[in-house]
């Protein structure tokens, strides 16, 4: 089964994903029971262009699995803004605030209509309880996501010396305002 449509019929609203598609869409992620499990507690979420997922000013700790879109995900102090890539459907987000119950440091914005599952703290925690192997999986998911995340993230800033340590790349503070001055200025503090 495909991934929810973007559009309905005559340019109405996306029409909320069922819960046959969610799982059809977890499939790829988890095994079979863990995606009627998972599909079974999470609700859909329709978004319009422009429209945040997570962000500033959106108070969440729920996990949200992209079922249809293309989204944006930056960082944003201010004027200053960080762009850090682009999802597409089929990827977790808000897995660090789920994880640690603290709120979300980057958004993610619909760059198309689109749609994702959330699957809020308390259900959960309701699903731990009755299927321990359906939560241990998606955990284990929930791991490779941020350890790929922190892959991609490393790979483009540090490098490992001849001599066996790790340097900042020369690349990483390019004039367009990189990471370095990002950080610098979000945390008050000079580079140079």
């Amino acid at each position: 089964m495909s991934p929810p449509p973007d559009e309905s019929p005559a340019g109405a609203p996306p029409t909320p994903a069922t819960e046959a598609e969610i799982q059809a869409a977890l499939r790829d992620q988890v095994h079979e029971e863990a995606a009627a499990a998972l599909a079974r507690v999470m609700r859909p979420r329709v978004l319009e262009a422009g429209e945040d997922l997570v962000g500033h000013g959106i108070s969440t700790t729920d996990l949200f699995f992209l079922l249809s879109g293309t989204w944006e995900v930056f960082l944003e102090e201010g004027a200053t803004r960080l762009h850090l890539g682009h999802l597409e459907a089929g990827t977790w987000v808000g897995e660090a605030a789920f994880l640690n119950d603290q709120p979300t440091g980057a958004v993610v914005r619909a760059v198309s209509a689109g749609q994702a599952a959330a699957l809020s703290r308390v259900r959960f925690h309701e699903l731990m309880a009755l299927n321990p192997r359906v939560t241990s999986e998606l955990m284990r998911q929930l791991c490779l996501v941020l350890a790929q995340r922190v892959h991609s993230s490393n790979a483009g800033l540090i490098e490992h010396t001849s001599g066996g340590e790790y340097v900042l790349t020369a690349d990483t503070d390019e004039a367009d305002g990189g990471v370095l001055s990002f950080l610098s200025r979000l945390f008050g503090g000079q580079h140079g």
